[in-house]
């Protein structure tokens, strides 16, 4: 504390979190986790199946899961796998969004596509990590491969 014209000043000193900033951290911790869990089994997934997409093993995938943080770029990663904004990992109601979204994608009702292997469904996780120009050119390539048979 500082004194200054005989007031009490407190300064929040470098590393040091106050308890309020404590539990938000706790909070959102708990939602991430809590709703990379839920997107996974919402899909379908495993969690071998969401750790090979993102290029780790599966021990640090279920780390993630239930004790530590995954880093930025890896929340990032599964948002483009689940394609959705980060921030979604941090609302109380995913659930109800995950419902509106399934249920507006136009592929929901097409028991074609609800019937992926899983290996189709961690190709399709692994271009949704693609940039835009890689995209094109597997979609080249499939489409030459798939108009030459």
């Amino acid at each position: 504390m500082i004194l200054t014209n005989t007031k009490a000043m407190v300064i929040n000193m470098p590393g040091k979190k106050s308890e309020h900033i404590k539990s938000a951290d706790k909070k959102a911790k708990g939602l991430l986790q809590r709703n990379i869990v839920l997107l996974r089994k919402e899909y379908g997934l495993t969690q071998q199946m969401v750790a090979d997409a993102l290029g780790i093993n599966r021990g640090t995938y279920c780390n993630y899961e239930n004790r530590t943080l995954p880093p930025q770029y890896l929340i990032i990663r599964l948002a483009q796998i689940y394609n959705i904004s980060p921030d979604v990992f941090y609302k109380d109601d995913l659930k109800s969004n995950i419902l509106s979204v399934k249920s507006s994608d136009s592929f929901s009702d097409d028991e074609y596509f609800n019937e992926l292997t899983d290996s189709e469904k961690l190709l399709i996780m692994k271009y949704r990590l693609l940039k835009k120009a890689d995209k094109a050119e597997i979609y080249k390539i499939i489409d030459e491969k798939t108009n030459n048979e």
